[in-house]
């Protein structure tokens, strides 16, 4: 099987953001000129969506010994 260059760009984008790499420094190393274009070839693993996720249910946890001034449940969404 043969690979085409574009198939290339969308690996190389998603592995520098899987390993850690900000969106704004693939968008450099892919020297593309807008951010959106980077956003394209960029994938998103569902753990890392899982992840963002659990990060929203954590802050919407109240800290202890302190009351909820009415901030919406995140869960709820």
């Amino acid at each position: 099987m043969r690979l085409a260059a574009h198939c290339l760009r969308h690996f190389y984008g998603t592995e520098l953001v899987a390993a850690g790499a900000d969106l704004r420094v693939a968008q450099e190393l892919m020297r593309h000129s807008m951010l959106s274009t980077t956003a394209i070839y960029v994938g998103v693993a569902d753990t890392r969506k899982r992840a963002a996720i659990e990060l929203l249910k954590r802050r919407s946890r109240p800290l202890p010994g302190r009351r909820d001034q009415g901030r919406g449940d995140a869960a709820a969404l």
